[in-house]
């Protein structure tokens, strides 16, 4: 989920995220056009913008118009917006062109009929053969600067508020694009190292695996699985926010029970 776990851990180590580990879903984009009299273009326009139509990586209310003439005569039984029953009618139209995700796609096209003003909309949606947005597994992200893996090993001791760390790795490698994942990680480390990563942040590591991934040049931190306790404050604060937007004056409490089974001893 965008915004969750990971976004979370990735988001304390200090990490810019450039991608996921691994990509379980991509949101297919399909290309909406819809042909409106002029005089309504910006009301469709905003309508389909504000549906989640419109952005090309990080730019938004993205679309190409095109002016030009729209022919139909309304038959028997029609309400025509424009013109009469039985008569040829010409109009000065928009065609707007616009980038939609699937996830959006139903919600943009209602959006669309609801704000054009004629009573049979004429509109195309095409099938695009080009990337949407992926999600998926872990983060994959950089460091502001490249450090030693000992000194970003106090960084994940620090960011996750835990005792200890196990390291894999040479503590003097240098570190600075980092693969992140909470929980038990152990069968994504080729993952980790097919992204590029010089590190990789995950639990519960075992003694084979930790051998695999120094065979193969990957650092490891093994902050342990309880690392995840980073999601009660969180999600503590994102449901106060939800709630607030809505007008709801809950309170939201974060447990402080110490969920970590481990003593060292």
């Amino acid at each position: 989920a965008e915004g969750g776990m990971n976004d979370w851990m990735a988001e304390a180590l200090g990490l810019n995220v450039t991608g996921v580990l691994e990509e379980v879903h991509t949101d297919k984009l399909y290309k909406l056009a819809v042909f409106v009299p002029n005089e309504h273009r910006e009301a469709v326009r905003e309508a389909l913008f504000n549906a989640g139509a419109g952005w090309i990586g990080n730019y938004s209310h993205c679309s190409f118009n095109v002016e030009g003439t729209g022919t139909f005569l309304p038959r028997e039984g029609t309400d025509p917006f424009i013109g009469k029953q039985g008569k040829l009618e010409s109009v000065a139209e928009t065609r707007i062109e616009t980038v939609v995700p699937q996830s959006a796609l139903k919600a943009a096209v209602q959006a669309m009929l609801k704000a054009h003003p004629y009573e049979e909309v004429a509109y195309d949606i095409y099938p695009m053969d080009l990337k949407g947005r992926s999600f998926g597994l872990g983060r994959v992200g950089a460091l502001p600067e490249p450090e030693s893996l000992d000194a970003f090993a106090e960084r994940v001791k620090r960011a996750f508020d835990v005792p200890f760390v196990r390291a894999v790795g040479d503590g003097s490698k240098t570190v600075r694009k980092v693969a992140v994942l909470g929980g038990s990680g152990s069968r994504y480390i080729r993952h980790a190292k097919f992204a590029g990563a010089d590190v990789f942040v995950t639990g519960d590591i075992d003694y084979h695996t930790a051998h695999d991934a120094a065979a193969m040049g990957l650092a490891l931190i093994d902050p342990g699985h309880n690392a995840e306790k980073i999601m009660k404050p969180k999600t503590a604060q994102w449901l106060r926010e939800r709630l607030e937007e809505k007008g709801y004056a809950t309170e939201v409490i974060a447990s402080q029970v110490n969920t970590e089974p481990f003593r060292l001893k």
